[in-house]
């Protein structure tokens, strides 16, 4: 099962890899940054809701 998430990881970045230089042409470095930022922010925030974690820590 290791290897498919592994397989699943390769794929997604070679993706992420494709949508940055497609994007390239439409928006600059910093905005790529920051959508990709934004979205990554999104599906984590989302995985920890679903589980239902805490957002804050004991530090």
């Amino acid at each position: 099962m290791r290897s498919l998430w592994m397989l699943v990881a390769g794929f997604l970045f070679s993706c992420m890899g494709m949508l940055v230089k497609l994007g390239a042409a439409y928006f600059s470095s910093i905005e790529l940054v920051f959508y990709r930022s934004l979205f990554g922010l999104l599906v984590i925030y989302a995985l920890v809701r679903i589980q239902r974690l805490p957002l804050l820590t004991v530090h």
